[in-house]
């Protein structure tokens, strides 16, 4: 019984080092159908200028690496700085954009329904989401709801009052681009 354990284990860690093998030339091959950009020394001297190299974990960016972990509803996530800082600002802030029109439609439904489980479970995420992102009196707004959040919750409240907050988020947001846009 033992060996035969012994057996399957060496089996499985084999396939899981041959998949981890193949994947790595994978990632190589793509890797290498990409040029050094043009500009590769000047984006490096403007992070170095700013010094961003070496730096490890910075709390100052975990917010976007956080936001981009409850956006895409996974654990970990790494925030590359590529491109320029714009473009960058520009992505995220239409990634936000994207997660709080999902938010309002996923906030209408179980309120129709009157389904508290998700309604607690979205709530919960879009506290999180806006607290990140900066936008903190939707975060207080969704935590308000989520705590209140039971059977008996009016429904059609907590809807009317997260789709408002939510809409001056997504107003903030859409000016911060064009913002941004009138910088560039």
């Amino acid at each position: 019984m033992n060996i035969s354990l012994n057996k399957t284990f060496i089996k499985c860690y084999c396939k899981y080092y041959y998949n981890i093998c193949l994947f790595l030339n994978n990632l190589v091959a793509i890797m290498l159908k990409y040029s050094v950009p043009d500009n590769k020394i000047g984006r490096l001297n403007k992070f170095e200028f700013f010094d961003l190299l070496n730096r490890g974990k910075d709390p100052q960016f975990d917010v976007f690496a956080e936001t981009a972990c409850l956006i895409a509803n996974c654990p970990s996530s790494l925030i590359a700085m590529i491109g320029g800082d714009d473009d960058f600002k520009e992505i995220f802030l239409n990634l936000l954009i994207n997660e709080l029109n999902q938010t309002k439609n996923d906030i209408d439904t179980a309120a129709a329904i009157k389904n508290t489980g998700d309604a607690k479970m979205i709530l919960h995420k879009l506290k999180e989401t806006a607290g990140t992102a900066g936008l903190f009196s939707l975060s207080e707004c969704a935590l308000k709801w989520e705590k209140k959040a039971d059977d008996n919750m009016d429904f059609s409240a907590m809807k009317k009052e997260i789709i408002e907050e939510i809409t001056i988020g997504l107003n903030i947001i859409k000016s911060l681009i064009k913002y941004n846009q009138k910088l560039c």
